[in-house]
């Protein structure tokens, strides 16, 4: 993402992994909202999630404290962000995972501005190599505890995604008996 973002032209740029896509229209609905908010550095909207046959719309948490006990809900294949911000913050590359959750951290902390807007940008297809939890767990453990957060809020958030997910799965199991 770091090299693609040296060479990038153009006040923003977006970026897009590899079995993700656009929907129809959304570079127009992204123009539309930077021609609107013009004091606005990063701009990022809705996604679909796609499992198998099943298609989820994901819209992101609203402010830093449910991003932090939530995780990833700012969904960084929708993100368009002012190439000013890249020249001063890029991908943290010790991350293989959870980079762009990192950035997005660094991002809130350093008091950048986001706008959401409420349409569905990407389709993204779930079970990349981001899906694997307990790395994606671990990384994203290690990133809040290097990004100065209180350590007893960061175990206890960590527990607490270990939990929910496994709540989570304990519960399908049931729908699917």
């Amino acid at each position: 993402m770091n090299q693609g973002i040296s060479v990038a032209t153009g006040d923003f740029i977006g970026l897009i992994n590899a079995d993700d896509w656009l929907v129809p229209n959304a570079i127009n609905t992204i123009v539309e909202s930077i021609k609107k908010h013009k004091n606005i550095d990063i701009f990022h909207g809705n996604i679909n999630s796609i499992n198998n046959s099943s298609i989820k719309v994901v819209k992101p948490t609203e402010n830093l404290k449910d991003f932090f006990w939530k995780g990833m809900s700012y969904m960084h294949p929708t993100f368009y962000v002012k190439k000013e911000i890249y020249k001063k913050l890029n991908y943290d590359e010790n991350y293989k995972l959870l980079s762009d959750y990192k950035f997005t951290m660094e991002c809130f902390q350093k008091g950048f501005t986001f706008y959401h807007i409420d349409e569905t940008l990407v389709n993204y297809t779930l079970g990349g190599a981001s899906s694997v939890f307990f790395k994606r767990i671990q990384e994203g453990h290690t990133i809040r505890l290097a990004l100065g957060f209180p350590h007893n809020l960061v175990y206890l958030s960590t527990v607490l995604r270990i939990s929910i997910t496994i709540a989570s799965k304990i519960k399908n199991s049931f729908k699917n008996s």
